[in-house]
């Protein structure tokens, strides 16, 4: 019997035309892991006087899916894509084979999700789901290493099911720390103009901007759609404690807004345009972590809350570009 070994383990995946309804995953993404868990919530029931249960009865099922992986400028824009929804897809200033992925999240008002179908496994065994609705996703990195993660729960987990055949590969195009520059400034028209060369690390996180919801249909199998949550949206710096990190006190202690900017420009797509993620947020920090240790240079870490400016662009909270060779998802 051929065993179903871990390394052989792909992910493909499929853009739902319809939330919820399969479709082919065509598309082969190799730089995160999938790791499908199904989740049951069993009711049990003793008779009265009896000492033990004697009924079970599944009532809910589900299926959760942890993400990681290395930050790509390709694969990204599938994270993005389920929290924030579709992005605004444009041909590069002066390019041909390069695209523009924008996202501007609504401060208000329903989100339109992509949603996938997803297949995980090889040719000894594979399984599958519907209704892949990624609701958190974030990155973390220092020079020496830059990661990626997220989280998506979807319906029913399928077992025992043939892959789609001849999936189109996604290249990988991986994000590491010399790509990476940081950018605070104090005000959003000046965003990009002050780099902070002593940033160690930054950590972003979006969390929780969809709940599943269950209705009383027995024709629903699985949860019965998802509602749009307000998400937990934080970020974390780890500066050196010199005058450019201590000056992040005056702006905790006036509770003003500062505008981060994550800049990462890769190796060359065509002519003279590179892979690029440029990532623009609203912050204001909430918490000072004590003074650490980094590589032998005295540090200190902020955290911060990514927040709605009003007078920001009439009101938004981030904005997220980037640039890669995909046409669609």
């Amino acid at each position: 019997m051929a065993e179903r070994n871990t390394l052989n383990q792909r992910v493909q995946i499929g853009v739902e035309t319809t939330i919820g309804t399969n479709i082919a995953a065509g598309k082969l993404l190799e730089c995160f892991n999938f790791v499908m868990g199904i989740k049951p919530k069993v009711s049990t029931f003793r008779g009265t006087g009896r000492r033990w249960a004697s009924t079970a009865e599944e009532n809910q099922e589900w299926t959760e899916v942890p993400i990681d992986g290395n930050l790509d400028y390709q694969g990204m824009v599938y994270l993005v894509s389920g929290p924030w929804g579709g992005a605004t897809i444009t041909t590069h200033t002066g390019g041909t084979l390069s695209k523009d992925w924008v996202w501007t999240p609504p401060v208000s008002g329903a989100i339109t999700p992509k949603t996938y179908t997803l297949e995980q496994g090889d040719s000894v065994r594979a399984q599958k789901i519907n209704y892949g609705l990624i609701h958190s996703f974030g990155y973390q990195g220092t020079r020496a290493d830059f990661k990626c993660n997220g989280a998506m729960f979807g319906q029913l987990f399928q077992d025992s099911i043939t892959m789609t055949a001849s999936p189109t590969a996604i290249a990988l195009s991986p994000v590491v720390g010399k790509h990476v520059n940081i950018y605070v400034d104090p005000t959003s028209a000046a965003l990009g103009t002050t780099q902070y060369t002593r940033a160690f690390s930054i950590e972003y996180k979006y969390d929780n901007g969809f709940g599943a919801f269950w209705s009383l249909n027995r024709t629903s199998t699985s949860f019965t759609g998802h509602a749009d949550l307000p998400p937990t949206n934080t970020v974390k710096l780890i500066l050196e404690a010199d005058s450019q990190g201590m000056g992040f006190l005056t702006s905790l202690q006036a509770g003003s807004f500062l505008y981060l900017r994550v800049d990462a420009v890769g190796p060359i797509i065509e002519g003279a345009i590179p892979y690029a993620m440029q990532h623009d947020m609203a912050i204001k920090l909430t918490n000072v972590d004590p003074f650490s240790d980094n590589e032998g240079v005295y540090a200190i870490g902020y955290e911060g809350m990514i927040m709605e400016d009003t007078a920001w662009a009439s009101g938004q909270s981030q904005k997220m570009t980037i640039t890669n060779q995909l046409t669609a998802l």
